[in-house]
This record gives C-alpha cells, structure tokens and sequence, in this order.
C-alpha cells in the first residue's frame, strides 16, 4: 500500500525581497477532472517505476541539483530536504579556502563585471573600488529581533531590514549584534560565510566566518547613519542557517571606559 503524505505549509512571519527578474512560481488551475485523475495514475505509475529501479541507480541522496537554488529561500517544508546536502554541479568553481579573503576583496579575479553592483534598493557603492559582491542581492526582512532560517547558494547577499528596505538608525557609540548558527553539511566540511555592513549605502568589506558553526559579528557604530548587516555565502555549497538575532544597544544604554574611547566605525568578531 502507498501512502501519500499531505503537507501543510502555516504562512511565514519572515519576508525575502528578490531585486533581481527571477521568475516566481507558476501557477497552474486544473480545470478539468479527468486531467486531475489522469495525473493522479500517472504518479501511482511514476512512483512504481522508480521503486523498482532504486535497486540499480546510484544513491543521490545527500546531493542537490544546482538549479534547484538558485537565490536565497526561507526553511520550510519545501526545501528542508537541501540542508545540509551538497550541491551537484559540472560548472562549480572551487576556490582554495586560504584565499577567500582575497576573493571577497577582488583581488583574485581581473573581471570587471565582478565588482558590478546587483540589482538593489540598499546598496549604492561600495567602500574600496575592487570589492567582490554577492552575484544577487536580496533583502530579508526581520521579525522583531529575529532573522529567520534560511538557505543561500554560492554568491548569494542577503541584506536583513526591518522591512521596506529599512535599515537600523543608529548613532555614535551604538552597537549592532548578530548571533548566528550555520547548519552543518552532511559531510563534515566547514563552510565559509562573509559578514559585512553597510552604512548609509555604502558597503563595507567583509570578515570570513568558516571553522565555527555559531558566531556573533558586532559592530561597534562611530557615526550617526542607517546601518544594515549583510552575508554573503562563501561556500561551493548551499549554506544553510538557523533562527538567529539581531539587537542594538544605544551608547546611552552603555557605560563607556573614559580611556578608551570609541574612536572610529569598527567590526568586532566573536568566535
């Protein structure tokens, strides 16, 4: 007997805002119930089929087909099979892990076209003239602190907002917090993922996260602005993360050590 299970998806409370022309879901009406019922006879044909094949064909169960993702997507029943799996594809490129900090700072690759800014409504330029961007840029919207679970592809950027592409308005003295957890891939390997800022616009370079699952990046705020954080998904496969934070601390919520004042715009990086 074959059991087909129904899933239930509950809407999500998180919003991911595509810039780019990628093609939503198609939509289909069934119109007529003689199509529904032939479909129905045709799956009970196909499942058969390849219950009897399994035997023979090769196990490709920890991998996922490259253009299954291809842009950022929030965890749920319809993808959480691809955490965690590794990505199958003839074209990918590796990138030895002790130069990621050169590729995220352009100086690997002499193409111009890698330096170009993605469709956006967040980021207008960027801080040093050869900086590597993510290959789409898409916005994610909070809900309260909360940034949600999520999968990203190699080159993906995702921005976090506070919706409508709202950012954080923060003053000197100011901290922004983001504690985060990667999934781990299935084989064991470590995966990179650069964090950044933007402020005002304006993106700044990156701090590679690779050897630790769970981090926190904090960026400690000089100047009065709109500040965003920012990942791009270092990793030849599919980075996966789970719920994490987001929190601000205002400066006259702080008490500050009078020798040692905050002086200029920097990122701390807590392992």
């Amino acid at each position: 007997m074959i059991t087909i299970p129904l899933a239930v998806s509950m809407p999500s409370i998180f919003t991911i805002n595509s810039f780019s022309d990628n093609k939503g879901l198609n939509i289909v009406k069934k119109t007529s119930a003689i199509f529904i019922l032939f479909s129905i006879l045709f799956s009970f044909a196909l499942l058969s089929a390849c219950s009897e094949g399994a035997g023979e064909a090769n196990d490709t169960g920890d991998f996922i087909a490259a253009e299954d993702l291809t842009q950022i997507e929030l965890i749920d029943d319809t993808n959480r099979d691809f955490v965690g799996k590794e990505i199958q594809s003839d074209s990918a490129k590796v990138i030895d892990s002790g130069e990621l900090p050169n590729v995220l700072n352009g100086s690997v690759t002499e193409d111009p076209a890698a330096y170009e800014i993605p469709e956006n409504t967040i980021v207008q330029s960027t801080a040093a003239d050869e900086m590597f961007l993510g290959t789409s840029i898409q916005e994610i919207e909070v809900s309260g602190t909360r940034t949600p679970e999520l999968i990203a592809p190699n080159g993906a950027e995702g921005i976090f907002s506070q919706g409508n592409a709202a950012g954080w308005a923060c003053k000197a003295g100011d901290t922004i917090i983001w504690s985060f957890e990667k999934y781990p891939l299935t084989n064991g390997q470590n995966q990179a993922l650069a964090v950044g800022y933007i402020k005002d616009g304006v993106m700044y370079e990156s701090q590679v996260y690779q050897d630790r699952l769970s981090a926190t990046y904090q960026l400690d705020v000089s100047e009065d602005g709109i500040y965003y954080i920012y990942f791009i998904s270092a990793s030849s496969d599919p980075i996966s993360l789970k719920e994490g934070e987001i929190k601000t601390n205002s400066a006259t919520e702080k008490t500050f050590n009078e020798t040692d004042p905050v002086t200029m715009t920097s990122a701390r990086f807590t392992f």
